[in-house]
Formats: structure tokens, sequence, C-alpha cells
């Protein structure tokens, strides 16, 4: 497929800082759409909002992903990713995972995979963009204090061995489905919200130093969280950090 993720360039270190900061190198370099690069691990990786990404070697799936959609199709991108992670998860078990809005996957209520996106635009242009996942496979949380509560995995949540690169083929293949349906002008937004667990919920949203609390109404087509405050006046939001309120 050409252009394609199953079909491009695949790159496989045993170690790298992180690999969003290798594919961005790729990316400046002039690598095609669908390039992808995988680490064993990750001794700086990168998380959402300037955090950290706990990557220990062998265990789960670190990747990213060269992409070069449009402008206006780099938005859906987030839910291509988050989509694949959780078909992947329904190909190979009885789980039902869940999306958090607006990019991570849970399973029973522990979050087991993240989305991160770095684009680069200029002067109104994409030039491209870089998606990133991990994925948590065979790592046991109970022993990473910080994640302990929070975390899970295919093998602890199934209670057997899985194999990370049987797992990561079906990833990049589901990754390539979704993106192949943004590229030709689908929507996938309906499928997104149907897996999504915030919708309906009261939440707490923080913004940089402000923190919002509603309900969250409803997703728009674009991705983005429509919250409805206390007092009945209504927010769009395109980013934040959620809590889920008890």
């Amino acid at each position: 497929m050409t252009g394609g993720l199953a079909g491009g360039q695949l790159f496989f270190f045993d170690k790298l800082d992180s690999t969003m900061n290798r594919a961005s190198k790729l990316a400046d370099d002039g690598y095609p759409d669908g390039t992808v690069v995988v680490a064993g691990q990750q001794t700086s990786a990168k998380g959402r909002l300037g955090r950290s990404w706990i990557s220990p070697p062998g265990q789960n799936i670190y990747l990213s992903a060269i992409v070069r959609p449009t402008l206006s199709q780099l938005r859906y991108v987030n839910m291509a990713a988050t989509l694949a992670v959780c078909r992947t998860i329904s190909d190979i078990s009885d789980l039902s995972p869940s999306i958090k809005w607006p990019n991570d996957v849970k399973v029973n209520g522990r979050k087991i995979s993240g989305v991160l996106i770095e684009s680069v635009i200029e002067m109104g242009m994409l030039k491209h963009a870089v998606l990133g996942i991990g994925m948590n496979v065979s790592l046991d949380p109970s022993e990473i204090p910080e994640i302990s509560s929070t975390a899970t995995s295919l093998s602890v949540e199934l209670g057997t061995y899985f194999d990370k690169n049987a797992v990561l083929k079906i990833l990049i293949e589901r990754l390539d489905q979704f993106y192949n349906l943004i590229k030709r002008g689908c929507s996938i937004t309906e499928e997104w919200v149907c897996q999504m667990e915030t919708i309906g919920k009261t939440i707490q949203v923080r913004i940089g130093d402000q923190l919002l609390e509603g309900k969250a109404r409803c997703v728009d087509n674009e991705g983005n969280l429509v919250l409805e405050k206390p007092d009945g006046s209504v927010l769009t939001l395109i980013a934040g950090e959620i809590t889920l309120q008890s």
C-alpha cells in the first residue's frame, strides 16, 4: 500500500532517547508518509503536557510514525490512533477498551495506551506531523509506584504473556486502516465517539492554570469536547487534561 503505514518503511532500534525525536529527524530529512520508528526501550520518552512516558525495555510498544495528511485532516489523526489501539485490543482479546478524551485508551478504568502528536506548520501549511503511540503489553505497573494505581497492560488484564511484536503488527495494520480512511475523506468521528467513556460524565478539565468543571455533553465532528458548565453555559474545548468526577 503505497504511502500507507503498513506498506511504508519501518525502522527498529533496541534503544532510543525517544521514537518521537528520531521520527521528527527522519521527517525533516524527507522520509515519506507512513514511515514508522519502533524502539525496544526509550530513555527520554515523551508524553502529553510535557510529561515523560515510562518505557522499560522489552515490555511494551513504543512507536512513532511520520504522517503527512492535509492540515484539515490532521485533527482526525488522534482519532485514528486511539481507534487503532482499541481495535487491536478487541482483535486479540475479549476486553472492552474505552477512550478517555482526547487521547488515552483505558481498560477496566486503567490506562493501557496514550497518543501524542507533534506537528510542523509553515506558512499555514502542514509540513509534517509525528504520531506517537505507547501501548502497555507486558508491563507490570505494580512495580512502578508512580503509575501502579492508574496503569494496566494486556498481560495484567488477561493473565498471560503477549508477544509485543505480534501485537505491533496488528496495531500497524489497524492504524493503516483508519489513517487511510482519513486520507480518503471518510469520517471516523462517530466510531470514535462510540468508544468514548467521557460523554455524559461530570468532569474537571485542566487547561494550563485554569480548572473547569462541568458535564461532557458531546464531541463535535472535529473531535472537540463540548462542556456544559454548572451555570448552563457551554464551552468547546480543543485540548485539556480530564479528571472524571464521582
